[in-house]
């Protein structure tokens, strides 16, 4: 499956999401695999640290995600966490 993350990581959530709903016959260790691998090499960096355990986990964490180089007053961090019960604040 070559699906990657171009755009925001919600995108590619949604994206991921809608193709596995035409995939049916799948391992869930597969689909893990596949989201991780098609993240932006940040995002999977932040993910990883968390240990995912299962893609629904793993799903929920991603959408708190946040690409502050895409907004200026964040320059000083490539990446964030939006505020969210599913995953940690980084401050």
């Amino acid at each position: 499956m070559e699906l990657k993350q171009i755009g925001s990581i919600h995108d590619y959530v949604q994206a991921f999401t809608a193709k596995m709903l035409e995939i049916s016959r799948m391992f869930d260790e597969d689909r893990l695999f596949h989201f991780m691998n098609g993240l932006q090499s940040w995002a999977g960096q932040e993910l990883q640290q968390q240990d995912p355990k299962d893609l629904s986990s793993v799903l929920a964490a991603a959408e708190c995600l946040v690409d502050t180089s895409r907004h200026p007053k964040f320059e000083y961090k490539p990446y964030s966490f939006k505020k969210c019960e599913t995953a940690t604040t980084i401050v």
